[in-house]
């Protein structure tokens, strides 16, 4: 079950969400919850709680686990009225879910709803798959939007630099009612500058970031464990795409075809 939708003029969806959570939700004991809950239970609100897009290829990677019959570490809910909302867990949630597994593990949040916004960014954060840059300034820009949350605690919970939040509130400032229709920060920070011809260094990493994690996605759903499983005819692959340009990739990832031939393995 997944919540989303538009928020009203000048409010971003995650900050419409997270007012309609907060006046539904009140503190109580966690400890009388369930350990393992229905997957049909649990609800999604990707727009509030969840900092990272998903990445096919790790979700398939999960599925191989959860096909053997085994257990992740539990995924983490809080409870709002009736509802327990997935806080942090996409990727196990979806692989369970994909394997038709009737239940998974759970631990509650104690805190609320407004404490879990925060706590969703801090543990992508330490994840065994960590937020890209762009992940994470995309994800410090929506809880700018949010307003609800001092500097410190945004980039605590981004893991982005203070200096960067502020400049984020600025932008939102500047951009007034229309910072809601920018979802990620480098385009709000663009259209504050006027749309610039060229983007800036910081500007241009987090967009070829988004752009690598699309483009490896779509080879994923291309070509599976193929590749990440044939190293040697990946390798005569890329060098047929490639041809000429192969140097220049080879240099882009601090390699050269020499280097690659005399590395021992």
């Amino acid at each position: 079950m997944e919540t989303s939708g538009d928020g009203p003029e000048g409010q971003s969806e995650a900050a419409r969400l997270l007012a309609e959570l907060t006046a539904e939700w009140s503190p109580g004991d966690v400890t009388g919850l369930p350990q393992r809950l229905q997957i049909k239970e649990v609800t999604l609100i990707p727009p509030l709680f969840q900092p990272r897009a998903m990445v096919d290829r790790h979700v398939s990677e999960l599925r191989r686990v959860v096909k053997a019959g085994g257990d992740f570490d539990p995924v983490t809910m809080i409870k709002v009225g009736e509802r327990s909302i997935l806080i942090d867990g996409h990727h196990r949630h979806a692989a369970y879910r994909l394997e038709e597994r009737p239940d998974l593990p759970v631990i509650w949040f104690e805190g609320s709803p407004e404490d879990a916004s925060l706590e969703a960014g801090m543990m992508n954060s330490k994840a065994k798959l960590p937020m890209t840059n762009a992940e994470r300034q995309n994800y410090a820009w929506r809880l700018v939007l949010i307003d609800r949350h001092s500097k410190a605690r945004i980039a605590e919970a981004s893991g982005v630099a203070a200096r960067t939040v502020a400049t984020m509130r600025t932008v939102r400032k500047s951009l007034g009612t229309a910072a809601a229709e920018y979802p990620t920060w480098w385009k709000a920070r663009r259209a504050a500058q006027g749309s610039p011809k060229d983007l800036t260094p910081d500007e241009r990493q987090v967009w070829m970031e988004e752009q690598a994690e699309r483009w490896a996605d779509m080879m994923f759903r291309q070509f599976g464990s193929k590749m990440s499983g044939n190293p040697e005819v990946a390798a005569m692959t890329l060098e047929k795409y490639f041809g000429e340009r192969l140097d220049a990739v080879l240099v882009d990832m601090g390699y050269t075809r020499g280097d690659a031939r005399d590395e021992e393995f």
